[in-house]
């Protein structure tokens, strides 16, 4: 989607099929490409100026975030079930998944430190209480992920 900020209107809408449920976005300022990380376990690439599908790449369970680390090329997806996709992102692709590192069930908010290149996801230990899965009070954890 392409907003106008002066004029406070939606200039622009872009498919991002196969993807379904977006919630993490994140951007190649420098070659103007868009990683966004969906419900169904994809990641999908566009371009930013134009919406054109560039690839559509696995992802782990229940994404939250998505960023991109500019000098080193990669992208991320912060997944709940316990994994951080890691994406190689050329200029022209073809993107393909490099690894899906093991972090913690919930791991699925995230930063990037630029500088760094660290990862940092916040979680806790969960307990299901009935239906739902809740996270145990005292339990709360920043996992730093790095080279």
């Amino acid at each position: 989607m392409a907003f106008d900020a002066k004029e406070l209107a939606v200039k622009h809408r872009w498919a991002i099929a196969p993807g379904e449920q977006p919630v993490g976005l994140g951007i190649d300022l420098t070659k103007r490409r868009l990683f966004v990380s969906c419900r169904n376990d994809k990641l999908v690439v566009l371009e930013a100026d134009t919406g054109k599908a560039m690839g559509s790449l696995p992802i782990g369970k229940g994404t939250d975030a998505c960023v991109f680390d500019a000098s080193a090329g990669l992208a991320f997806s912060s997944n709940k079930d316990g994994t951080l996709t890691v994406v190689d992102a050329p200029a022209a692709g073809p993107y393909r998944v490099l690894q899906n590192v093991a972090t913690q069930e919930g791991a699925k908010t995230m930063a990037l430190d630029p500088k760094t290149h660290n990862i940092y996801l916040a979680t806790a230990n969960f307990a299901k209480t009935g239906k739902k899965t809740v996270p145990v009070p005292g339990t709360f954890t920043i996992l730093v992920v790095g080279k």
